[in-house]
């Protein structure tokens, strides 16, 4: 069995050999191994008879951190809670395609009597661990259950298990201010973490959700990739507080590094009813966070060099290798070679097929040919082949930016903020100097935030059924764009796998700082809860112009996706969901009776039937009529309104990839849609860089050489143009608006100094 249960511990264990092991007492995950290679660190002298908190794993800290102090409710409580010294229940266990999954419960009834005193709340607690072939998910959900409010804190206090603490580097919380419990005082963070003595720091709003430990000594390390879990606690006792702990060895400190994740700086309110999750993911990570700063116009070209075959002047031949049956590296004249190469194909692709020319262009934000300071101090971050990071860099020509795409052959690359100075100079200025002034207001609509209600796919897998989601998305958050807020200049971009992209390019736009875009989010955001919640929408009875424009599209797409594309309605495991959200039992077991009495009874019929009983309860109970009258529209947007991620819309200096990338899982570039064919747009057509090959050398071998004057550009002769040209009728307009703002400010210039002259003159 995939889940098995042994000695007071569930056993996961995946196909490929990866395994977990999870105690029940404390829902403790104590092991985790890939390629038989254990990553958590539990103490030889770790009491695991359930009479005290297990010494490592991963113990979970709920609902306080540390020791609670008066007169909040959690003062009395054990330190870190009481989740961890309780004994849960195994729920559930799925064995899927690719995951093997155990879920963990934890409520009121289940924790001892004296806690239930000390806090006295209903709640519920769902921990599901979730493990593949080299990651591991770790989620917690906490519900609301009772009729009170409660305040709690939360965190996944991980104990890594490492070749040597002296050795090690955490990385990803470089910029963040954290308390520094040891020193007592407040930190600023800058550059990596290494540990020379006891740590025991909080993180508070971390300000990327990947964390990284990597093993300096030898390659490896492990990812923390970070969901709904904004503080980070990094901890170890070293010499002297190892030395005072019963339940830990006294040279273990060498073994092990805690990194945490977790709600600990403020504690979270969660209203009645309410829920709330977070989660992480661990994988096995070759990554290596690499800066600007070591050399001027590269990043540590010593330790990148050993990644390339072939040097830059091989690399910057532009003839087109497959014309006359002529190869490169033995390739085929047919680019069937190639097929999955993908450091062959974007070698390829970013010698002849990345639009260099328009895309400077658009970073420049000038009609000059002369990089502005919007190019010059745009943040690039290159992510590699061997998932190395290089941030901060910056370019001071298009060739510059050119040369070093096409030598680093990245697997993919980011668009960060635009700076006050070049980022690749940051090093020069303390780290208070080094701000963020301007990026494009930008939304980043994935489809795995569907994935409770889309029943066609789930994870990364998409198809034209569930795409209408990203479609409505797109109608929706466009509209508001530009009739709200007056934007003009919006891009729209396929992410290349499984989302799409909105890049808004007015300037006015550039222009707003944090609490302006969260305030713009805010605006927008409809769908709120976590995926145990029942019903997310909470909408008032006269809804907002904008609520009603956006209602007139979700009216035209929700038949098409409810019940055609999805079949929400046909199976009871996905009507339940629906019936989950209307606030009357009698009405849900009316249309779940109703419903399972005519199991062929086709999804418009039921949905008629949802809202007559609605309408028949609130004649028959005039009273019931604010809760139900407008449950119907709640669900309709619940189930079509766009999903938005937040953090990458609200930080300034939040990267998001580059349009025109190729998507290193699928091969598709990342090509823009436009609005007015969204309906259309299948994300199975962009295309790949194979394809790309054939088409250029079937152009090349159907059209006699031009002369230079009249010769196309690479992407010209494929499917690649029209993306292309739509992308440089987007400029045009930005390039109009930019134009008559330099006039205007001639002209004013020139009033100006007649203004001077005259004054002069009298």
């Amino acid at each position: 069995m995939p889940v098995s249960h042994q000695n007071n511990k569930a056993v996961l264990t995946h196909p490929s050999g990866a395994s977990a092991e999870v105690y029940l007492y404390g829902a403790t995950l104590t092991s985790w191994k890939v390629a038989n290679k254990e990553r958590i660190f539990v103490s030889e002298k770790a009491i695991l008879d359930g009479s005290k908190a297990i010494r490592g794993g991963i113990p979970l800290v709920f609902p306080v951190f540390g020791k609670g102090k008066a007169p909040h409710v959690t003062a009395a409580l054990p330190q870190h809670g009481f989740a961890r010294i309780s004994l849960w229940k195994l729920l559930n266990s799925s064995d899927e395609t690719n995951t093997v999954t155990a879920e963990f419960g934890l409520d009121h009834s289940l924790i001892s009597e004296e806690n239930r005193k000390l806090w006295p709340f209903d709640f519920s607690l769902v921990y599901t661990v979730k493990l593949a072939a080299d990651t591991i998910e770790t989620k917690l959900r906490v519900h609301n259950v009772g009729d009170k409010s409660f305040d709690f804190n939360t965190l996944l206090h991980t104990y890594f298990l490492i070749p040597d603490a002296s050795s090690v580097k955490v990385i990803g919380l470089s910029g963040v201010d954290y308390v520094d419990k040891v020193l007592q005082t407040t930190v600023h963070q800058e550059g990596d973490i290494v540990i020379k003595g006891e740590v025991d720091s909080v993180y508070a709003n971390v300000k990327s959700p990947d964390v990284q430990i990597s093993y300096v000594a030898e390659q490896g390390g492990v990812q923390l990739h970070l969901k709904g879990l904004n503080d980070v606690v990094v901890w170890n006792p070293w010499v002297a507080k190892a030395a005072g702990m019963a339940d830990f060895g006294n040279e273990e400190f060498h073994k092990m590094i805690c990194v945490e994740a977790g709600q600990v700086a403020e504690f979270i309110a969660l209203a009645a009813g309410g829920s709330w999750e977070g989660s992480q993911v661990l994988s096995e990570s070759q990554r290596t966070v690499v800066e600007a700063g070591q050399a001027e116009g590269q990043a540590e070209k010593d330790d990148l060099d050993h990644l390339f075959d072939m040097d830059d002047s091989e690399l910057l031949k532009v003839d087109n290798p497959w014309v006359a049956g002529t190869t490169v590296g033995g390739l085929s004249s047919n680019g069937d070679d190639i097929v999955g190469d993908i450091h062959q194909q974007l070698m390829l692709y970013y010698r002849h097929f990345f639009p260099f020319k328009p895309f400077f262009q658009w970073l420049n934000y000038d009609i000059t040919p002369k990089p502005s300071k919007s190019f010059l101090n745009r943040e690039i971050c290159w992510t590699l082949m061997d998932e190395t990071f290089i941030r901060f860099q910056s370019y001071r020509t298009l060739e510059e930016f050119k040369n070093d795409m096409i030598r680093l052959n990245p697997a993919k690359f980011d668009l960060g903020a635009i700076y006050n100075i070049r980022p690749k100079d940051r090093h020069k200025v303390s780290p208070a100097a080094f701000i963020p002034v301007s990026k494009e207001m930008v939304f980043d609509i994935d489809m795995t935030d569907y994935d409770e209600i889309r029943t066609c796919c789930s994870g990364a897998d998409v198809c034209t059924r569930c795409w209408e989601f990203m479609t409505v998305a797109m109608k929706i958050i466009d509209a508001a764009m530009r009739d709200d807020f007056g934007f003009k200049h919006i891009l729209w971009v396929y992410s290349g796998r499984r989302g799409i992209h909105c890049w808004i390019a007015d300037e006015r736009a550039r222009q707003l700082n944090n609490e302006q875009r969260k305030a713009i989010v805010s605006y927008m955001e409809v769908i709120k809860g976590g995926t145990q919640q029942g019903k997310k929408v909470k909408l008032p009875s006269t809804l907002h112009p904008s609520l009603s424009r956006s209602f007139e599209t979700i009216n035209k797409h929700f038949p098409s996706i409810v019940f055609d594309s999805q079949e929400i309605l046909t199976e009871p495991e996905n009507w339940e969901k629906i019936l989950a959200i209307i606030p009357d039992e009698g009405v849900q077991a009316q249309l779940r009776e109703e419903w399972e009495d005519s199991p062929g009874r086709a999804p418009a019929q039921k949905w008629e039937d949802l809202k007559d009983y609605i309408g028949k309860e609130i004649s028959e109970h005039s009273g019931k009529k604010q809760l139900l009258e407008h449950i119907p529209r709640d669900i309709m947007f619940q189930y079509t309104y766009p999903r938005l991620d937040d953090k990458v819309s609200t930080n300034i200096n939040h990267l998001l990839k580059s349009p025109f990338c190729v998507h290193p899982k699928t091969g598709r570039v990342c090509v823009p849609i436009p609005i007015e064919e969204c309906e259309n747009f299948d994300p199975s057509s962009p295309p790949t860089v194979p394809q790309l090959v054939r088409e250029l050398n079937e152009y090349d071998a159907t059209h006699p050489a031009p002369d230079e004057e009249s010769k196309l550009q690479d992407w010209q002769k494929t499917s690649l143009r029209g993306y292309v040209e739509y992308f440089e009728r987007f400029l045009k307009g930005l390039s109009r608006e930019i134009r008559e703002k330099k006039r205007q400010e001639r002209e004013e210039d020139k009033d100006e100094e007649n203004r001077s002259i005259c004054c002069t003159h009298k």
